[in-house]
């Protein structure tokens, strides 16, 4: 039988060479798999050494009955010796899927999102096995763990989002520059972290506005950039990151660290936090929180949910329709706080109701 760990190293590799995705989403991935096979590894060890003592005690009492030792395991039941035998973990049924979850749930209180990303983890790795003709079946590929409440993105108002992208906007140093181009480029853009990082010099299009990004699995996409963000990636070009880029030659990313070197993720997520910082704003945001934001204000101001899905590069469109809920709900506070007749409540029944 071959080792779990050859097969999820295989798995990894017909991640990244046959479906394209990038090293970020195999990392989690692995850690995902990991935690399960070293839980899974755990059950079968306490099982074992269970049933080893139920064997121990066993021969011990043929022992004493017969006066003489019983030859290793030939008095146990069969289901008994086949469990503390080296039982395959490719072995897997649904009781154990279960199980697994459950040790999630109650053990570990994760909430239902990464309980769900999880189990969706180990499902196609089970179901890879199975088209690789790895396993004989699996009959748990179809479990679902309950479908969790849905639970809104955080996003900025746009009186917000206009405090945090001015905050660099009077100073004049490399760092300053450099920061408010990124702060503008990420909301005008919705781009991820990791697009931002791996931008190069030449995807960004001037004449034509539209900057070319690079998603999950290496898919491309065109987004348009809005005239502030133009001038901001353009003024950074010319006046911060030429000293930047002194100290890295050769370099090609378009945003550069302090030694003129690629811009990292955790780079980016530091910018962001400092400027929140700067901007007083009481509020965790983070890269993510930018790109909620695009969407949300873009749908805000009438655009179309397929267009938004094409720009943030969602393959379906169930994952872009959560900005419709912040929409929604965006558009009832405007009514509730500036519409004449819903602002005036009526206290005849003891209780405010909005009045019709």
């Amino acid at each position: 039988m071959t080792d779990i760990h050859q097969l999820l190293e295989r798995y990894f590799q017909h991640l990244s060479l046959e479906r394209g995705l990038s090293d970020n989403t195999i990392k989690s991935y692995r850690q995902d798999l990991n935690h399960f096979v070293d839980w899974l590894v755990g059950q079968q060890l306490g099982t074992k050494n269970s049933l080893q003592k139920t064997e121990d005690s066993l021969q011990y009492q043929g022992a004493s009955a017969n006066g003489s030792n019983t030859e290793h395991g030939s008095d146990l039941p069969s289901a008994i010796r086949y469990l503390i035998s080296d039982k395959p973990i490719t072995n897997m049924d649904t009781a154990t899927i279960e199980s697994y979850v459950s040790t999630l749930s109650v053990k570990h209180h994760y909430s239902q999102p990464t309980i769900a990303r999880r189990l969706s983890g180990v499902r196609n790795f089970y179901r890879y096995l199975l088209e690789e003709n790895l396993v004989d079946a699996v009959d748990f590929l179809e479990i679902r763990p309950p479908k969790p409440a849905i639970r809104l993105p955080k996003v900025l108002t746009i009186a917000e989002t206009e405090r945090l992208l001015t905050v660099y906007a009077q100073a004049s140093d490399v760092a300053s520059i450099r920061n408010r181009a990124l702060l503008e480029f990420m909301y005008a853009s919705g781009a991820r972290a990791s697009e931002v990082a791996d931008l190069q010099v030449g995807d960004i299009d001037y004449e034509q506005k539209l900057v070319t990004l690079t998603g999950k699995g290496n898919k491309t996409r065109l987004v348009p950039l809005g005239s502030v963000a133009v001038l901001a990636t353009q003024n950074y070009l010319t006046q911060s990151r030429p000293a930047l880029g002194a100290k890295g030659v050769g370099i090609t990313n378009f945003f550069l660290n302090k030694r003129g070197r690629k811009l990292s993720r955790q780079s980016i997520w530091e910018i962001i936090q400092n400027a929140a910082d700067k901007s007083k704003l009481q509020k965790h945001i983070s890269p993510h929180v930018l790109r909620h934001s695009f969407a949300s204000h873009l749908l805000q101001g009438g655009a179309d949910i397929r267009i938004v899905q094409e720009l943030l590069g969602h393959v379906s469109i169930a994952t872009t329709q959560i900005y419709t809920h912040i929409a929604n709900e965006t558009l009832r506070e405007v009514y509730f706080s500036s519409h004449p007749r819903a602002k005036k409540v009526c206290e005849k029944f003891g209780y405010a109701v909005f009045a019709l």
